[in-house]
């Protein structure tokens, strides 16, 4: 296994794969059922409870913050919260880690993460993005991630040989590849383990990934049609609109969506989701649900709010997103990871 740049099979063609910082890509897993872990790219050089019974009004009473997000809190006031017992730390990437504005990881996030590393806790990527679109990002963070919870969940992974993972079935991947075929116009992306290819490239998958910068992954070509029956398909991510979604939903068996952006949707099995990928690793650690906090901006983070024992929105989250949080702190361009962290008396 690999830490850092490297190299890996390529499709059939690629789109501006230099401009897209194709290096990161992660070594190849092979076809079959049977995938390996892939190495988690690296730079070389008081708990709140949350009432899920209770009407949404008193819950958002009940939310440390639900009518500020900016609230600071001194050393001394932090010195008098007890401290809740909180294990393990999971972060989405765009939007939470990453800003939209700078694509960079700002400053006091990884002042952060090395000091919840130095206070022995355990940091985890819990992302839709795959293994082989992570280094982009995790090439830029000189701090040792315990785990990654990648496509939504159905593909985690550590460096020491963990491996869990959930893959869209045969048949699903034929119905939603008969879809594309219907609708010529509409370009996705298919995600294996080490290797993410699009059936085409559009004029609108072109201007999402300028918005994405530095952050972009690589963006490859290949024919479903042959590559699905040959490898692993974990998650597979159309460029359409809610209705569209909810039409390809109804055709497949085991099939949601979860969205982060508004051009695209990722499917995974109807069963899988960001909380399953936590569950395995608190599972392989002997933590408990409450022991979490999770971070995250997009609808695709609101499950894994929900479930963390701690559930902390981004301030640039949308206000859907944030009603499902224990709490909602600045955005990740003002400081707002390290500030949720003092606010709960984690660091």
């Amino acid at each position: 296994m690999i830490n850092g740049g490297i190299t890996a099979q390529q499709g059939t063609s690629s789109y501006d794969a230099s401009s897209y910082n194709g290096s990161a890509r992660v070594a190849a897993c092979g076809g079959g059922e049977s995938p390996q872990p892939a190495a988690i790219p690296r730079r070389r050089n008081g708990r709140t409870t949350r009432s899920t019974g209770l009407p949404r009004e008193q819950r958002d009473a009940e939310r440390p913050n639900a009518g500020d997000s900016s609230v600071k809190r001194s050393d001394a006031m932090r010195s008098q919260i007890k401290r809740p017992d909180t294990k393990a730390a999971f972060f989405d990437i765009d939007g939470t880690l990453t800003s939209f504005s700078t694509h960079v990881v700002p400053d006091s996030t990884l002042d952060a993460l090395q000091r919840l590393k130095d206070e022995g806790m355990k940091i985890f990527i819990c992302t839709g993005r795959s293994p082989s679109q992570l280094g982009v990002v995790l090439d830029t963070i000189p701090v040792a991630f315990d785990g990654v919870v990648a496509m939504n969940g159905q593909y985690c992974f550590d460096n020491h040989g963990f491996l869990e993972t959930e893959t869209l079935s045969r048949h699903d991947i034929a119905v939603i590849t008969a879809w594309l075929d219907a609708h010529p116009n509409v370009v996705a992306s298919f995600c294996e383990c080490d290797y993410v290819y699009f059936n085409q490239i559009t004029d609108t998958m072109r201007k999402t990934w300028r918005k994405l910068g530095r952050t972009a992954p690589a963006a490859f070509i290949d024919d479903p049609h042959t590559r699905s029956l040959e490898h692993t398909t974990f998650q597979i991510s159309p460029f359409i609109d809610k209705a569209q979604e909810i039409e390809i939903t109804g055709l497949c068996e085991n099939v949601k969506g979860v969205r982060w952006h508004p051009d695209f949707t990722d499917l995974i099995p109807a069963d899988g989701g960001k909380p399953i990928g936590i569950q395995r690793f608190l599972r392989h650690y002997g933590y408990t649900r409450e022991q979490c906090i999770a971070f995250g901006d997009g609808g695709n983070d609101m499950t894994m709010l929900q479930f963390a024992g701690i559930g902390v929105a981004m301030g640039n989250a949308s206000d859907f997103v944030k009603t499902v949080a224990d709490y909602v702190t600045d955005d990740v361009d003002h400081d707002g990871i390290v500030n949720a962290l003092r606010h709960f008396a984690i660091l």
